[in-house]
């Protein structure tokens, strides 16, 4: 039997972890399960098994026959939970978006790259999509935009100019906070943000809560809205080839955070 490392957990205590623990030369430290959130910790359990499960499907039954095993869980929760009835999947098939009907030569907007139910880290890494690409392909799908930036370079706004002309155009809000501090914000920036419409408030404290956070909320009615939280300027460099942390998260699941984000930024 494997013993458990020595650290810290997070973990339900199956049969197989009390079986590991018991292998160790160390003793646990237990907590009873919140019943406020056994709901959540109970399913986030169930989910790697479920996972697992599926793959066991050869890939030449795939995707129809783990369709057909999901839809025996969903037969089951059922009894317990008749209106998950709804929630059959009817064909493999996954909805990617819905828009108003489109005119000779029309295109129906772009979608993002990385799907809409991920998380994901960019870092304009050498061969994976630099910030702005993801920037680029989440923004037409945008209902409002809420975005906060330490500095805005003229070099990083032109990159979005086009996107953010047209959110604009379609009645997209934006909403953009920005600051003064060490003079990087540049004005003809936030001229052309002002003729485009979009708000723009400028912190001048330069000395007390300067604003150093760099995020981007793009919210979503459909449910699917996402956001990104990391170091990049709105800058050239930040935005296509400096060395950059930005995380990608989304709704669907991260929930919780999402709204964090966005109670923060109202504050």
């Amino acid at each position: 039997m494997n013993p458990l490392s020595f650290g810290a957990y997070q973990q339900l205590v199956t049969q197989l972890i009390e079986e590991r623990l018991g292998a160790t030369d160390g003793q646990g430290q237990f907590e009873d399960l919140d019943p406020a959130e056994a709901a959540l910790r109970l399913s986030q359990h169930l989910a790697d098994p479920i996972r697992r499960y599926l793959e066991t499907v050869p890939k030449k039954e795939r995707p129809e026959l783990q369709v057909e095993l999901a839809n025996r869980l969903l037969e089951i929760l059922s009894d317990r939970l008749p209106e998950v009835e709804a929630e059959r999947i009817n064909r493999p098939s996954v909805l990617r978006g819905v828009h108003a009907p489109l005119l000779d030569g029309e295109r129906p907007p772009q979608l993002p790259d990385i799907p809409l139910l991920d998380q994901d880290l960019l870092a304009n890494a050498p061969g994976e999509p630099s910030f702005v690409h993801a920037l680029l392909t989440e923004l037409p799908t945008a209902d409002r935009v809420d975005a906060v930036v330490a500095f805005i370079r003229w070099t990083g706004l032109n990159l979005l100019r086009p996107v953010l002309r047209e959110a604009r155009e379609r009645g997209v809000p934006i909403r953009l906070l920005t600051t003064t501090y060490t003079g990087s914000t540049q004005r003809e920036a936030l001229d052309w943000l002002d003729e485009q419409g979009v708000e723009v408030k400028v912190s001048y404290d330069t000395r007390t809560t300067r604003l150093h956070a760099k995020a981007w909320l793009l919210h979503r009615d459909s449910g699917f809205s996402t956001a990104f939280v990391g170091s990049s300027n709105l800058s050239r460099a930040a935005l296509v080839d400096g060395i950059e942390w930005n995380v990608r998260l989304a709704e669907a699941s991260a929930p919780d955070v999402m709204g964090k984000l966005r109670g923060t930024f109202e504050s």
